[in-house]
């Protein structure tokens, strides 16, 4: 409907991969306003600004989307960092995998845990939520952007992404 707020879900295929997506797609298509379109295929620029907000599950680090659409001022709605953690195993982090090229990364850290004189890598198990934690994918996680630039809108829950949206 003409004057309606809209926001649009990137990378539909990660929601549907997080552990509560499919839930939190049919809440919000359910008890929109806003109404909130799951991205279906590439999206032109233009076509892109044209939403009042944008939902985003980082799938990983530093996203290039996301610079450009908090750059362009668009609202952006980001999963709090806890509940990032607990949908790793789900959505894997490509920074945070422990592989022969992020080991050649860092030299002298340790491939997972701690390395020369109390140093960590970057490197998580996201296999499990218990291996993702002990592994400090919290605090690796609350070290990116999403968490550290303000005006960024974050949600603990699907409750919490709906009232967010409705927020904005």
């Amino acid at each position: 409907a003409p004057g309606e707020r809209r926001a649009v879900a990137l990378r539909p295929e990660l929601w549907r991969r997080a552990a509560f997506g499919p839930a939190l797609r049919a809440l919000m298509e359910r008890f929109g306003p806003p109404a909130v379109d799951f991205q279906e295929a590439f999206l032109p620029w233009e076509r892109l600004l044209e939403y009042d907000a944008a939902l985003l599950l980082p799938w990983d680090n530093d996203v290039m989307s996301f610079y450009e659409l908090y750059h362009a001022g668009m609202p952006l709605l980001i999963p709090e960092p806890r509940l990032m953690v607990k949908w790793l195993p789900s959505v894997r982090w490509g920074s945070l995998e422990p592989n022969h090229l992020t080991s050649l990364r860092l030299p002298g850290l340790a491939p997972l845990g701690a390395g020369a004189a109390g140093r960590t890598s970057p490197w998580v198990d996201q296999r499990t939520l218990l291996g993702a934690v002990a592994g400090g994918a919290l605090e690796w996680v609350e070290a990116c952007d999403y968490y550290r630039f303000p005006h960024v809108l974050r949600f603990p829950s699907a409750a919490g992404a709906i009232a967010a949206l409705r927020a904005f």
